[in-house]
């Protein structure tokens, strides 16, 4: 998570970023990371969770 927030702060020209997170991480995680402040306002965070049978 500390990654995630360093890529936020320091990337200006971000525009997306996409997460593929396991079936184990539960959402507050995801959520907390929405809560980043980041240094582009266009930059859009998207999670993916791997389909599970």
């Amino acid at each position: 998570m500390d990654f995630m927030k360093f890529i936020l702060a320091k990337s200006p020209m971000l525009k997306k970023v996409n997460i593929v997170s396991g079936r184990w991480v539960d959402t507050h995680g995801e959520v907390k990371m929405l809560k980043y402040p980041r240094a582009s306002a266009r930059a859009e965070i998207r999670f993916e969770r791997p389909l599970t049978f």
